[in-house]
């Protein structure tokens, strides 16, 4: 029952929220590498994994839906831990979000 409702959650989720939409519009319009886009079901947890090999750059998005909060990991060449900073996931947000990884990443889009 608790998997059909986060399955349900999903499907309604990924094709109406215009936050996520706006999401998946940024990162397709920035041409950001995304390695993977998954959720987890057992709470309202999206995690966005982008790996670019030359220049070497690598982000992380972490949208914990249920909190309310976006927090991108970025990640020195060396593959260290560089800057984190959050986000209010709001639309505004989500595109500081996306602004801050694709300068990481050099897109001019």
């Amino acid at each position: 029952r608790r998997d059909a409702e986060a399955e349900a959650w999903w499907q309604v989720f990924h094709t109406t929220d215009p936050r996520y939409l706006r999401l998946v519009e940024l990162v397709t319009r920035h041409r950001l590498p995304r390695d993977t886009l998954g959720w987890q079901p057992s709470e309202p947890h999206l995690k966005l994994h982008l790996r670019q090999a030359e220049p070497r750059a690598s982000a992380d998005l972490d949208w914990d839906v249920a909190g309310d909060r976006l927090t991108v990991q970025l990640y020195a060449p060396d593959g260290m831990r560089a800057e984190q900073k959050s986000f209010p996931s709001t639309l505004e947000g989500i595109e500081e979000a996306v602004a801050l990884i694709a300068g990481a990443f050099g897109s001019t889009a």
